[in-house]
């Protein structure tokens, strides 16, 4: 669960606290490749023309390589569209200096 101390739109929400879930999964091949997927950014969502409210949700999903001391990730946002939120394509890269002494 995500909490925020604030009014939003989240489909958990009261007047000085809101709440969203979030739902993920990670599996690796020899701790050397990652898979990553999720959902989450639970949110009423008001139709077009205010004639109601639906619930948007934005999945992920992820590949990461980890190898002596680098890591590079790699992430898609809202696959489908599915919130008002626009898809991203999400790149990292770590590394860990004490390897490199």
């Amino acid at each position: 669960m995500d909490f925020r101390f604030a009014e939003t739109n989240d489909i958990i929400s009261s007047g000085s606290m809101s709440a969203t879930p979030a739902f993920g999964f990670e599996v690796d091949y020899i701790k050397l490749v990652y898979l990553r997927g999720g959902v989450g950014n639970f949110q009423n969502l008001e139709s077009l023309g205010g004639e109601g409210t639906n619930i948007g949700f934005q999945p992920n999903f992820g590949v990461g390589f980890r190898y002596k001391g680098i890591q590079i990730d790699y992430a898609l946002t809202d696959i489908g569209d599915q919130s008002l939120a626009l898809y991203s394509n999400v790149f990292s890269l770590k590394l860990d200096w004490s390897v490199f002494r």
